[in-house]
């Protein structure tokens, strides 16, 4: 990063140097054509001053002239020039600018001599189309139940299969209360009534079979 800054900063330094482009910067493609000769004492001790002041010996500085590509015979003819009128005197016991000033001032120049174009901000998205569903707003409840509701009578066309329970309620003299469930074969067993098929039946077929079976036991169920 340092070195890149000591380049910038001659590329700078070396605007002087052109009587072309006289206060603008000058492109290090230009070096080769430059005469020392042809530049006045003025803008050599412009050029030297903002050498000094980016914190550049004067070896280095010659060092890099001549390796972007200025002639050997005008970097020779620079340090007559600099040397006749006095300017590198001043340089012995000047303390060169710190590694984070020269960071610093060379961010500074980057950001004033460029500028760039700010990022657009992306169009924000389109909303989404709301659907009006039939039904939807059943399925947006926070609480949704399916849960059987044992509180509705079973409809007499209610098909039994094997699983269901059913209870069987005798009133009358002899009052009984009979749960039990279909087995895997579709039977239900009713005590003393012995095993009733009733898989496949209708609620009110299963009734009629049961209710003939209980027969034998409670004849006042024929009456």
């Amino acid at each position: 990063m340092r070195i890149k800054y000591l380049f910038y900063i001659i590329f700078i330094a070396l605007a002087v140097f052109s009587q072309r482009l006289v206060a603008q910067s000058m492109s290090m493609s230009d070096l080769p054509n430059i005469k020392i000769s042809q530049l006045s004492d003025d803008q050599i001790r412009l050029a030297w001053k903002k050498l000094q002041d980016s914190g550049i010996s004067e070896q280095d500085a010659y060092k890099l002239l001549a390796q972007k590509g200025l002639p050997a015979g005008e970097v020779e003819e620079l340090k007559n020039r600099v040397t006749l009128l006095g300017l590198n005197k001043s340089t012995v016991n000047k303390a060169p600018a710190s590694a984070a000033q020269n960071n610093i001032d060379f961010t500074r120049a980057i950001n004033d001599s460029i500028s760039l174009p700010k990022p657009a901000k992306p169009a924000p998205a389109p909303p989404k189309p709301v659907l009006n569903v039939y039904g939807v707003d059943f399925f947006n409840q926070q609480s949704i139940k399916f849960e059987p509701n044992f509180s509705v009578a079973t409809p007499k066309g209610y098909v039994l299969g094997p699983g269901d329970e059913v209870i069987v309620l005798i009133t009358g003299l002899n009052e009984t209360t009979v749960r039990a469930k279909i087995s895997p074969e579709g039977n239900l067993q009713i005590p003393h009534a012995g095993i009733v098929y009733v898989n496949g039946f209708t609620i009110e077929q299963a009734t009629n079979l049961i209710k003939s079976k209980l027969s034998k036991v409670y004849p006042a169920l024929n009456s």
